[in-house]
């Protein structure tokens, strides 16, 4: 009986310890990623263990929208670009608890980001997911729907590659649609949409408050670069 019961203990504490080793595997991947630690573009192909199409989500917030995706994708690498260091440690946390290895976050302003650390026409998708609509006017310059970011965005998708909309802001959501307006037919294919199978925390909170949400989809032309 000592005998059988030492060697339960002993399998315990293994199974403890190989969970403790894989967590901290977890962090030595380095989930969140310093960019002044990695050169310009990132070298995808070492940060992650798989090879896979690249997922980007634009302001990821709490990470429920990156992370319920990521688990049930595991053949997809995600790379999630936030702007405050506060919801990136809150999702890196998250992520690691998790055990979600295919997942990245990157801490910076969006459009700097993407400019500087992705190559050309390499993103299968980019999901811009409830961003700041930046209502009063003398703001609107900061929105990222708008020409030179629609334009960023489709040099650094791939052919075929999908831009996903959500927001719950009518007007931005309308003000969106009247700047991809000029690339409809040139750049990008507009796809109405009427849900998508995951949600951002703000989505679940306004769905629950009855608020109406706005999507779109907008696929880039397959064109010869």
């Amino acid at each position: 009986m000592r005998e059988l019961l030492l060697l339960y203990t002993s399998n315990c504490i293994d199974i403890v310890s190989i969970k403790h080793i894989r967590l901290a595997e977890m962090t030595l991947q380095e989930v969140f990623l310093e960019k002044n630690q990695y050169p310009k573009p990132l070298p995808l192909a070492d940060i992650f263990q798989q090879p896979g199409e690249i997922i980007l989500e634009i302001g990821f917030g709490k990470g429920h929208f990156i992370r319920t995706y990521a688990m049930d994708h595991p053949e997809y690498n995600f790379i999630g670009i936030e702007r405050f260091i506060k919801w990136t440690r809150h999702t890196e946390a998250r992520v690691i608890k998790q055990e979600i290895s295919n997942i990245r976050l990157l801490c910076g302003l969006a459009q700097e980001v993407l400019k500087d650390y992705f190559l050309d026409h390499s993103i299968a998708q980019i999901h811009v997911l409830f961003p700041d609509p930046w209502p009063k006017r003398k703001h609107r310059k900061h929105r990222i729907l708008q020409k030179p970011y629609i334009e960023l965005f489709y040099q650094k998708l791939k052919p075929g590659g999908q831009l996903h909309i959500t927001t719950d802001h009518k007007a931005y959501f309308e003000d969106a649609m009247k700047e991809f307006a000029p690339c409809a037919g040139k750049l990008f294919q507009v796809i109405p949409k009427t849900d998508y199978p995951y949600k951002t925390n703000y989505q679940i909170k306004y769905e629950k408050e009855g608020r109406p949400i706005y999507y779109f989809q907008a696929n880039t032309l397959k064109t010869d670069f």
